[in-house]
């Protein structure tokens, strides 16, 4: 069982905490970590492209010329695909809808897999509890500085795992553009994988390892 040190919200050490190695402790696996945050982006995927068929194009009610006799091929509409202006052949709709699907199971190694490289990497840190007086960013921001300093770390983009929602600790970080709030289980891979630094606290892996074993 692994160990990271732990901090007070003012930045001063704590003691150690120790670290599941069913969550934190597995080896890596790029193939199933490609597939599980292609599954996550593919469903996040927009159709924005759409054209229209020859059923959907304004116009072309009238025949444009008769069927015989002036020598040049027969026509029906002047909004078929081979006019100009005509509707589109096979062209791609909004009606496309994108999906991918990813055992369970599969989906949560990948997550355990993404932190395990977190903690080789030296980039995970543990709070004992943050509590604010008042939802004020100057309050957020000291505690990140505090973890920072104490970290010899110069980047804030981090992701902050609570074991359960705080409303005040969420308010607080609306303004902080560099940092992520995220409730123990509602976290998913993207989440991890996005931010540099990852701040957990022991009720939030309680959560994680009953969610994840």
């Amino acid at each position: 069982m692994s160990k990271i040190k732990l901090y007070t919200q003012n930045g001063k050490e704590k003691g150690y905490l120790d670290l599941p190695e069913e969550i934190f402790d597995v080896p890596m696996n790029k193939d199933l970590l490609y597939q599980a945050v292609r599954v996550l982006t593919v469903r996040k995927r927009k159709t924005i492209a759409d054209t229209k068929t020859r059923s959907e194009v304004r116009g072309g009610g009238k025949k444009p010329w008769r069927q015989k006799g002036t020598g040049r091929a027969r026509q029906g509409s002047i909004r078929a695909p081979q006019w100009r202006g005509g509707g589109v052949v096979f062209g791609p709709t909004k009606e496309k809808i994108y999906t991918a699907k990813l055992p369970l199971r599969m989906k949560q190694k990948a997550t355990c897999i993404a932190l395990s490289a977190k903690v080789r990497d030296g980039e995970v840190m543990a709070l004992d509890s943050i509590k604010l007086d008042e939802a004020k960013t100057k309050y957020m921001a000291e505690v990140f500085n505090n973890l920072m300093a104490a970290h010899k770390g110069k980047n804030r983009n981090t992701l902050l795992v609570l074991g359960e929602r705080d409303e005040t600790v969420f308010r607080a970080s609306r303004n902080l553009a560099e940092v992520v709030i995220k409730a123990a289980d509602q976290v998913n891979l993207l989440d991890i994988l996005s931010r540099k630094f990852l701040v957990i606290t022991p009720e939030s892996i309680a959560v994680l390892q009953k969610r994840f074993t």
